[in-house]
């Protein structure tokens, strides 16, 4: 819930007279809702303190009930100030869940208790965790461990989290864009009223439906004390598809729970495992005549972990990470800034100790850092802590422009961001983790200023970099659709005029996406852009279909499927599903737009990546090359499909790529690329003959629409002064 629109939420209760403390503290509620939300993925909450299948689905119909009762009225104005009023003022709740399997056979009972402000506590057949506000006790009854951490009650607000995060758990995609969040926070509540009593009034709610959200729980039943308007009973049945016909209950007390349910004891046979600890920064931020600066603000930016602190009186630092990042990837992320000191910045990137390349431009550094580091599967770093990170003041960069709309008339309280930089190593290529953050106090990671009256905005504290470098701006405002550009900055520290030009979002399109076989394209990411401007506010559904609310209203727009972006660990859902991803070629299709037409429909059919390519790769003398690699990719194609379309060749020199999509003019590379150590002696005189071929690195041609093509690729040794040749043949399919 955001706070710029509880004023609409109210108005529509359905009610007309809704009174003032009612209205104010529907404010104060959305504010700690909306501070509670803004923190990126805090939905792990539910993952963090539950284990079992079962019981994250208890959790999540157990939480959904406080935000839930409070969106929508019961009986007026009046019921709903009391409910929120009651909710407030509970101090203990103790939550005895039952969850039964359809064929009644099996029930699972979990238990929550909570008392503020600093207690909650957990228990299920399989799992108990107690939180005490100073420490943390996970013990596994499987296992019989148990492990110690730092409390995460300054992570997740304890009670408020257990009502706070309904909007986040109601529907099964946690990606929705905040258009269908909105949707899914109006459940739809309806009184009952041959089963109210004097002391007990029941309601029947549900979901209404939305296009590519699935619920735990369409349909639900509660039961509120009258007097107390607090929720006594929930009772509900899952309907999803893994779930259907799982009866849920909970029922709740709201008495007071003595202090010795929350004793830290570990059972006498239970082994105590070494304590989780999480990342530490550590360091000094320095004026510019090197002396300690105290209350500047320190962000530490890596991937989604967006860590801050405040410098001491003495320019000291200790930052901790959050319970669920507590390894960092590199390259890490350094800003500092005093928020009196506008023109001034501190910063510094954390790079990988063992990796061979640099990155291009020159940074400040730390010369007595220490970083500790883990090192994964695969040879991957990851760090566990810095110390020793010294940074000085500097003169910063600014930006300054104007937000309009389409009237040419400004658009006061935009929102502009410093979105991402790009860093790239000295050979250009980009590092692999993709744009870097810069840190900062909003949802974004990242620096942000706010137009005035007149449109003007500021950026302000933004490191120097280096000449050339490329700057990601996103600038947006309510009811308007989100426009970026990528600047160059070359030497100037204060740029002007660096302006935007929003347009109205008022367009939503529909669409479906499959492939020329028919079959629908599951889990890819559909946006829209104007111009080179490009979103990917959303996915396909089990159809293949997909909806985009609050497109842009221009002539200009067009929808793209991302065919190419693979799920990742931002995407929890899909990520056990990337091997039945299929690479397929990003399309682009224009909607037709006509005057006072707002909902479109667009369809796209993709074809299937069926192409299989043989390669035999031979030296001059004609010999079989064993071991070398082969790549074919596209300059759209990203990284993390590279590997996909790779292979070393055999004793004959040959390999064979399948299912390479229909791109006419691919890049192909043959070339020795080995990883890590040599594991024996013959594998080493491999290497060291390999080492004496030249690479061949060429665009190349796939004539025609065939399916399968035969490519013999020569290459000349190192001291040869001949070129290496590539020829194309059509097979036979």
């Amino acid at each position: 819930m955001k706070p710029d629109n509880i004023e609409e939420i109210l108005n529509r209760l359905g009610t007309e007279d809704v009174p003032a403390d009612a209205r104010q503290i529907a404010r104060e509620m959305s504010e700690d809702f909306g501070k509670t939300l803004m923190q990126p993925k805090r939905y792990i909450l539910l993952e963090y303190i539950t284990k079992s299948r079962i019981t994250k689905l208890a959790a999540a119909a157990m939480i959904i009930i406080a935000v839930l009762i409070g969106i929508r009225t019961f009986t007026g104005a009046t019921a709903w100030a009391q409910i929120v009023r009651a909710f407030n003022d509970v101090e203990n709740v103790h939550i005895v869940g039952q969850v039964t399997d359809p064929n009644g056979e099996k029930t699972i009972r979990e238990e929550y208790w909570v008392k503020r402000p600093n207690f909650i506590r957990d228990e299920n057949p399989d799992i108990s965790i107690i939180d005490n506000g100073k420490e943390r006790l996970t013990i596994d009854k499987k296992q019989q461990t148990a492990q110690f951490e730092d409390s995460t009650q300054g992570y997740y607000p304890q009670a408020d989290a257990i009502f706070a995060y309904a909007s986040l758990i109601r529907g099964r995609d946690f990606g929705l864009d905040a258009g269908k969040r909105a949707k899914i926070e109006k459940p739809i509540l309806k009184k009952r009223p041959s089963e109210c009593t004097e002391e007990m009034l029941v309601y029947e709610g549900h979901f209404p439906p939305l296009e590519g959200v699935k619920y735990e729980a369409e349909s639900f039943k509660i039961w509120v004390d009258s007097m107390t308007m607090l929720v006594q009973r929930y009772v509900a049945v899952l309907s999803d598809e893994n779930n259907a016909g799982v009866v849920i209950e909970y029922v709740f007390d709201y008495e007071q729970i003595p202090d010795e349910m929350f004793l830290l004891n570990v059972p006498e046979v239970y082994q105590i495992l070494p304590r989780k600890l999480r990342a530490v920064f550590s360091g000094t931020v320095l004026d510019q005549a090197s002396k300690p600066v105290s209350g500047a603000e320190v962000y530490i930016t890596a991937g989604f972990a967006n860590l801050h602190g405040t410098t001491d009186e003495n320019g000291k630092f200790e930052i901790k990470s959050g319970p669920q990042r507590r390894k960092l990837q590199f390259p890490i992320f350094v800003r500092v800034f005093h928020r009196d000191w506008p023109d001034k910045v501190a910063w510094t990137i954390l790079t990988d100790p063992q990796d061979k390349k640099e990155l291009e431009g020159a940074f400040p550094t730390c010369p007595d850092l220490q970083l500790s580091i883990d090192e994964k599967a695969g040879g991957i770093l990851k760090c566990t802590g810095a110390k020793g990170i010294v940074v000085r003041m500097e003169p910063a960069l600014q930006i300054a422009g104007t937000v309009i709309d389409e009237a040419q008339k400004p658009i006061a309280g935009a929102r502009i961001y410093a979105d991402r930089v790009w860093l790239k190593y000295t050979d250009g290529t980009p590092i692999v983790t993709g744009p870097v953050g810069m840190g900062g106090p909003d949802n974004q990671h990242n620096p942000k200023a706010v137009t005035d009256s007149q449109g003007r905005y500021l950026l302000s504290n933004l490191p120097s970099f280096w000449k050339g470098f490329t700057l990601q701006l996103q600038a947006g405002a309510a009811g308007y659709a989100q426009s970026g550009k990528q600047i160059k900055v070359v030497q100037s520290m204060l740029l002007k005029d660096v302006n935007f030009q929003l347009l109205k979002a008022d367009f939503t399109v529909r669409g479906k996406v499959t492939n020329n076989s028919g079959d629908p394209l599951v889990g890819y990411y559909v946006g829209y852009s104007i111009f080179n401007d490009y979103t990917t506010p959303t996915k396909t559904d089990s159809r293949g279909r997909f909806q985009l609310r609050n497109c842009p209203a221009s002539p200009n727009l067009n929808i793209r499927i991302n065919g190419s972006l693979k799920p990742g660990d931002w995407d929890r859902d899909e990520a056990s599903k990337d091997k039945e991803f299929v690479y397929y070629l990003d399309k682009i299709q224009p909607v037709q737009y006509a005057e006072d037409k707002k909902e479109y429909y667009v369809e796209f059919v993709l074809d299937i990546p069926d192409r299989l390519v043989e390669f035999e790769v031979k030296n001059t003398d004609g010999q079989p090359i064993k071991g070398l690699e082969v790549r074919l990719k596209h300059v759209d194609m990203g990284a993390q499909w590279i590997t996909l379309f790779a292979a070393k060749t055999d004793e004959m020199g040959k390999c064979v790529l399948r299912n390479f999509p229909r791109i006419r003019e691919p890049f192909l590379s043959v070339q020795w690329h080995f990883i890590g150590q040599a594991q024996s002696e013959q594998e080493k005189q491999q290497r060291q003959e390999l080492r004496k071929y030249k690479a061949v690195i060429k665009p190349i041609e796939l004539p025609g629409d065939a399916k399968k093509y035969k490519i013999e690729v020569t290459v000349p040794r190192l001291d040869e002064t001949k070129q290496g040749s590539v020829t194309v043949h059509q097979a036979e399919d």
